[in-house]
Parts: C-alpha cells; structure tokens; sequence
C-alpha cells in the first residue's frame, strides 16, 4: 500500500530529513563498497606475490636438496637423519637404529 502524501510542514520536513539520510547513508555505503574492493585487489595482489614467493622458495630448496645430495653422493659420504631430528650426512654414531 503506498505511503500517503506528506500533509503537514512536519510531515515534508521529516520526509525530506529521511531522503536525505537515506541519500547520505548511500553515498556512505558506495565509498566505503569501493574502499573495500581496493583493499580487496591489495590483498589479492599480496596473495599472487607470496604465492609466487613460495613457490620459488620450494623449487630453490628442491635445488639445494639435489645439490646436497649428488655431493655426498660422489664423496660417499652416508646421509640420513640424526638422533634430533637433522638430516644430513651423518656418522654411524649419529644414526639412528
């Protein structure tokens, strides 16, 4: 059912005072909408570079990891994990039973 039409001085000033609240409460919404979104488009940038980051860091690790290896491999050195926990080349006292 439509609202009736504003009769009274009272009536017009509170419509007008509730249009331009809801205007003012629009205009809010929009910039805060549109802060939101960049603060969005940072974050997902952040995201794409750490994501980027890490995956170099894995392959970088991958590489050390082979690197390691193959050296103690030609100098036939044993690798393996030590009583606390440390991988690497090891003597037979430090290997684990």
């Amino acid at each position: 059912m439509p609202e009736a039409a504003p009769t009274t001085k009272r009536d017009i000033g509170l419509t007008r005072l509730y249009r331009r609240l809801e205007r003012d409460t629009l205009t809010h919404l929009r910039q805060h909408s549109a802060e939101q979104a960049a603060r969005i488009d940072e974050l997902e940038a952040q995201v794409q570079r750490l994501q980027r980051d890490l995956g170099n860091a894995e392959m970088d690790a991958e590489i050390w990891h082979q690197v390691a290896i193959d050296a103690a491999a030609c100098h036939n050195l044993p690798i393996g994990v030590t009583r606390d926990g440390q991988a690497g080349i090891v003597t037979a006292s430090q290997v684990t039973a």
